[in-house]
């Protein structure tokens, strides 16, 4: 039994030699700036790289060419290469919308489904253009029933879809698109 705890121990590190799990950096893009920070056993990777005025506008990207070539070339000071960087994507607060709004308090199996369903219906643009979450601030009692505040995160599709665009151009290949850059309190 131990011989086979080795040979299983061995074989996982031989596994992870072989398909390590990929370093996933952060790239802020706002109206004014791209930003790319990555950290590893070797140190971090940093580089940040002005943009020229009028390629985003409120939120929205107005030059995508101009947007991808911004981001190939922090991808060039970042080491370049032909190999595809993850990133944590974050969007420029315009581009995001946030909207309180209350849902009932219910069981914890159903809490998600209540919340979600709640969120569709308070979307300040048709649902089906938007990319949704919320982020739960509480519980609180009025009389006798409870309700839950929840604050709606909303982005346009169309918006989103474009920044990753944009990156995906640049080898910044998203694995995930953060829409909350402001703090609720």
């Amino acid at each position: 039994m131990i011989h086979v705890k080795k040979y299983l121990a061995a074989a996982g590190r031989g596994l992870h030699f072989l398909n390590p799990a990929p370093v996933v950096g952060g790239l802020e893009i706002s109206e004014t700036a791209v930003r790319y920070l990555s950290a590893t056993a070797r140190g971090l990777t940093h580089a940040a790289l002005r943009l020229p005025q009028g390629i985003i506008k409120d939120g929205v990207v107005v030059d995508q060419a101009a947007l991808s070539a911004a981001l190939r070339e922090l991808y060039r000071r970042v080491g370049g290469g032909s190999r595809p960087r993850h990133v944590a994507l974050t969007l420029p607060a315009h581009a995001i919308s946030f909207l309180p709004f209350s849902a009932p308090a219910v069981s914890a199996r159903d809490a998600d489904e209540a919340a979600r369903l709640n969120l569709s219906l308070a979307t300040p643009f048709p649902a089906e253009e938007a990319y949704a979450d919320y982020i739960s601030l509480g519980e609180h009692a009025e009389g006798e029933e409870f309700t839950r505040e929840l604050v709606g995160i909303y982005a346009r599709r169309t918006v989103v879809d474009a920044y990753v665009k944009s990156s995906r151009a640049a080898l910044f290949f998203p694995v995930i698109v953060i829409m909350w850059s402001k703090t609720v309190r």
